[in-house]
């Protein structure tokens, strides 16, 4: 016979997972950003008059990096990965796994073509 371990309430884990967010703060944040976007033209138009003519060299290149986040995005971050102790990553491939994706996708296409066919005629 198993023996049952009864965790303590307060090790159990309740509601929603550490930093997600309710459906009206998505909400919330979505009718922002839209509300954000009709102003962008304005925004940028100044951003670009700040870049010209300020004295601050500090508030130059805020709206400089402000216009290029805008135009071509934010850099992207590079980071270093490594497998333990500083080794590369070993990569372990499950081939039973993938056969299976493999053969269920190889089915459907088969039944598809077959549907296919049997319509036509």
């Amino acid at each position: 016979m198993t023996e049952q371990v009864e965790v303590a309430p307060e090790k159990r884990k309740r509601g929603r997972p550490k930093g997600s967010v309710t459906l009206t703060v998505a909400e919330d944040r979505f009718e922002l950003a839209k509300e954000a976007r009709k102003h962008m033209v304005e925004c940028v138009q100044i951003a670009i008059n700040i870049a010209r003519s300020s004295n601050s060299d500090s508030a130059k290149m805020a709206a400089i990096n402000f216009i290029t986040d805008r135009g071509y995005g934010r850099p992207s971050q590079a980071i270093e990965v490594t497998g333990k102790d500083g080794n590369p990553l070993e990569v372990q491939h499950n081939f039973d796994v993938f056969s299976q994706v493999l053969n269920a996708s190889a089915v459907s296409t088969v039944v598809a073509a077959q549907a296919k066919e049997e319509s036509i005629h």
